[in-house]
């Protein structure tokens, strides 16, 4: 089983990551934990996942940072990254 750490700073977005992993359909996978960046590789070192799920852009911290501080822990998770964008950026 894959244990996963969702990393977001928006506890809607954050709730909504775990409703879906925790489905059926995703029984191989376990969240272990959710939580801001600020908490983020803390929560990565103390909860032992095996994947992080980290948003690029928060408020409190940048993904990109925080990814850092990830890849320092001696046994750092793997790192998904994700974001989304308030307006369409694709045109025809």
């Amino acid at each position: 089983m894959t244990s996963v750490l969702i990393v977001d700073d928006e506890s809607l977005v954050r709730s909504a990551i775990r409703a879906m992993i925790q489905s059926p359909e995703y029984a191989d996978l376990r969240v272990v934990g959710d939580c801001s960046g600020r908490e983020a590789v803390r929560s990565a070192r103390e909860s032992g996942a095996d994947v992080v799920l980290l948003d690029l852009r928060m408020p409190d911290v940048d993904g990109i940072t925080v990814l850092r501080g990830i890849r320092r822990l001696a046994e750092p998770p793997a790192v998904v990254m994700m974001t989304r964008f308030a307006t369409d950026i694709w045109k025809d």
